[in-house]
């Protein structure tokens, strides 16, 4: 499990990069690509009743990686705790990849708030 950590209410950006598995090598993101980022309530207990509160969906890549940009916005009215994400792959063929199986958000509390 990954586990991200940042302040509620940040610019919040990381770099998501996918490996074969047996080798290592970097295997890039290609045009026609669409990497998807999407985060819920944690624990994840199936999706009815947990809806998305953060989804990036990714069709262009700087050097084969997927850029992830959170704003304010994104986490401002969330309250602090853990949150599940995962990093999901989709071919322009149909294929599907998970790229990070579910994984850990934590939101930070902040001292200074952006609205005050």
């Amino acid at each position: 499990m990954i586990v991200l950590s940042m302040t509620r209410g940040d610019t919040f950006a990381f770099g998501v990069r996918m490996r074969d598995k047996a080798s290592q090598e970097p295997i890039p993101f290609e045009e026609g690509d669409l990497v998807i980022f999407t985060v819920r309530a944690f624990p994840v207990y199936g999706r009815a009743g947990n809806p998305v509160l953060i989804e990036r969906r990714i069709t262009v890549f700087d050097g084969g990686a997927a850029g992830v940009t959170l704003l304010p916005a994104d986490t401002n009215d969330l309250p602090t705790g853990d949150y599940a994400f995962d990093v999901e792959l989709r071919k322009p063929n149909g294929d599907v990849h998970t790229v990070i199986r579910s994984s850990k958000l934590t939101l930070g509390e902040e001292v200074t708030r952006y609205d005050q």
